[in-house]
Order: C-alpha cells, then structure tokens, then sequence
C-alpha cells in the first residue's frame, strides 16, 4: 500500500478493542491506515496495531489522546532486505 518503506509507523496498544476502535475512527477521518496484528518482536500476545505513515505521527497522537487510549509505543518501520526491524520511537 505504501511506496516508501522508511516513513511508515507502528502504533501499538494495550488492548485489541482500543486498536480497532481508533483505527475505525482514523479511516473515518480520511486517514491512510492499516490494522494488523502487532509483531512478535514488539509484543507478545494477540495484540493489533495501528500502521501508518510517519507524517501523520501527531494528527495520529491527538486522536488518540482525545479517545483516552492507553498506548504501549509507537515504532518506526526499517526494512533491512526481506525482513523488518522496528525502532521505539515513543
């Protein structure tokens, strides 16, 4: 869906209901978005995540503050060939 791998983000929460909530509100409002499931190597568990595009980072923020949810991180996506990273970067 995106074409630049460097300037997308992952959103992660601490529950899966507070994922789809904010992601159904964020598609509403004309956002590009993705909900997916959250990676292993940032959280164990059945957890989702909200992915988006890095320039969104504060509108994406301020929804969230605004709708009280309670956010584990928010990382930056690296792709390192065929694999992906992820850098905390909140």
């Amino acid at each position: 869906m995106y074409k630049n791998e460097q300037s997308r983000c992952l959103l992660v929460f601490a529950s899966r209901n507070q994922a789809v909530f904010l992601f159904n509100k964020l598609i509403k409002k004309g956002y590009k978005v993705e909900l997916i499931s959250t990676p292993c190597s940032i959280s164990a568990g059945c957890t989702q995540s909200i992915k988006f595009m890095e320039n969104d980072i504060q509108a994406i923020m301020t929804e969230a503050k605004i709708s009280n949810m309670t956010i584990k991180g928010i990382y930056q996506i690296i792709k390192n060939g065929a694999k992906y990273s992820y850098v905390k970067i909140i």
